[in-house]
């Protein structure tokens, strides 16, 4: 164990509990369309102490994109400031921007909300919409090598906090280009 853990291969915490955010959602509609959904709820399902909560989070969190886009252009990281702009504003368009959206929301929950993100769910098939529009095979590369060195530099209390492939429900191989 201790030689693993010199060489990075594991790194663990104390699980406390965890959630599993609804990556689709998050990819369809972004943060401010979280957001939107929110302040959309009507009838029962519209409790204006949680409402008011919520937007005080999610308020919260676009300043916060705002923030980190500004101190990502003074270390000369101009796409990635781009991203995140892009991503107070919008869903995820692209690959950069996906894989950045799973990063930006996982800090969030992680580290600020101080709840276990215990998975990114499907990575391949989240990612597939995105990845079918890139035209650069070699960019898909390098992007899905640099996510993975952000996974590893964020030291994701899961060893593994994601899932590729696998199965649907009725045992149909769900393995995709991306995958």
């Amino acid at each position: 164990l201790r030689d693993a853990r010199s060489h990075f291969a594991i790194y663990g915490s104390c699980d406390f509990g965890h959630t599993a955010p609804v990556w689709s959602n998050i990819m369809q509609l972004g943060l401010k369309g979280l957001k939107q959904r929110i302040m959309d709820r009507t009838g029962e399902a519209r409790n204006p102490d949680f409402v008011a909560g919520e937007m005080l989070v999610f308020d919260a969190a676009l300043r916060f994109l705002h923030r980190a886009a500004e101190e990502a252009e003074k270390v000369c990281k101009a796409a990635m400031a781009e991203g995140i702009r892009k991503l107070a504003e919008n869903p995820p368009s692209n690959l950069f921007e996906c894989y950045q959206m799973t990063l930006v929301f996982y800090t969030l929950q992680q580290f600020f909300d101080g709840t276990d993100v215990r998975t990114m769910g499907r990575l391949d098939q989240l990612a597939l919409p995105f990845y079918e529009k890139e035209t650069d095979l070699a960019r898909v590369k390098e992007l899905t090598l640099l996510y993975m060195l952000e996974i590893d530099a964020i030291k994701a209390n899961a060893n593994l906090p994601f899932a590729i492939a696998g199965t649907d429900g009725s045992g149909k191989s769900q393995v995709n280009a991306m995958s």
